[in-house]
């Protein structure tokens, strides 16, 4: 008769368990085991109630949410394609011309997905000081001495979301960093 099941369950029984790993080699070497083991409790005589298997959770597949921003602009605008493009054999009315048309479909996705809004309303080129409490909200530049507050010029207004939808990724686990698929003409 074949005891793999008390082979196995023996071996890695032993492996971490000093206790188990003496019995084992006791047993073994032709000893008896039974008269040094501890007395049996309540517990381990009685009958084992059987155990609903456990379910594995169940992994819901999602995206990373530039990776569906950046998928949107390419099926909508064809965006990737426009920055993998090598431009250097067309002349620049050409790249104007597809420009046009791409600034306008990823302008159009940018709306759907995200209401913006300025950081600063006053003009570039106004005169302003930040103190410590606006600080986070400004990239300062120039020649920057110590902390605020900073007295200079707008140079630009920044922007801000006030509103973000993406979609929610519908997909599967093995298309969760697709931009766009492969396309096949038949």
């Amino acid at each position: 008769m074949i005891h793999l099941g008390t082979a196995f369950r023996a071996f890695f029984g032993t492996l971490f368990n000093d206790q188990k790993a003496a019995l084992v080699e006791e047993a073994l070497g032709g000893k008896n085991v039974a008269a040094s083991l501890p007395a049996p409790t309540a517990r381990e005589t009685s009958v084992p109630q059987a155990t609903p298997p456990a379910r594995s959770p169940v992994v819901e597949p999602s995206q990373n949410p530039a990776v569906t921003f950046l998928s949107m602009l390419q099926r909508e605008a064809r965006f990737v394609d426009f920055l993998q493009e090598d431009l250097g054999g067309f002349d620049d009315a050409q790249i104007g011309a597809v420009a046009r048309d791409i600034h306008r479909d990823c302008r159009t996705v940018v709306k759907r997905v995200f209401a913006l809004e300025r950081v600063e309303s006053r003009e570039e080129g106004s005169r302003v000081t930040i103190d410590a409490t606006q600080a986070r909200l400004w990239k300062v530049t120039g020649k920057v001495e110590g902390g605020p507050p900073f007295t200079g010029a707008i140079v630009h207004s920044g922007w801000r979301a006030t509103r973000c939808e993406l979609p929610q990724y519908a997909g599967s686990v093995e298309t969760a960093l697709l931009i766009a698929p492969a396309e096949l003409e038949v």
